[in-house]
């Protein structure tokens, strides 16, 4: 048997291939997402921090 004529190993091969692949798509959306929305988080997380402390803590901004 070889593998260019057993419709099952061409199957196996092809289900293989888009596993990987598709693995690997993933990965690399994961690190670009990660990438984006970190940064995003941590922007949002300071001027959040930066605010409540200009809230509760008023007297801070007077020097």
């Amino acid at each position: 048997m070889s593998n260019n004529t057993d419709p099952l190993q061409e199957a196996i091969n092809y289900l293989e291939d888009a596993t990987i692949h598709g693995y690997y798509n993933s990965f690399l959306m994961n690190i670009l997402l990660l990438g984006i929305y970190t940064s995003i988080y941590f922007e949002t997380l300071y001027i959040y921090c930066k605010n409540f402390r200009d809230l509760c803590f008023p007297l801070r901004n007077l020097s």
